[in-house]
């Protein structure tokens, strides 16, 4: 990755791949597919569990003292 101050503006940052990084796109696109894979859950299964994590998550940030979300 690399960083460069716009010309225009320098308080913004323009952020572009190296070779390397766009090098890695490919492989990277694989992961989700072996991850699930590896899990030896089905979509099914993996759905449910995505609902039912983001629903203990919900749950667990709404039931926090303010304090937490600060």
């Amino acid at each position: 990755m690399q960083r460069q101050r716009a010309a225009d503006d320098e308080r913004r940052v323009l952020v572009t791949l190296t070779d390397a990084g766009r090098a890695l796109r490919e492989p990277a696109r694989q992961v989700p597919a072996q991850l699930a894979q590896a899990s030896g859950c089905s979509i099914g299964e993996l759905t449910d569990l995505t609902q039912r994590l983001q629903q203990l998550r919900r749950q667990l940030f709404d039931d926090a003292p303010d304090a937490a979300h600060a």
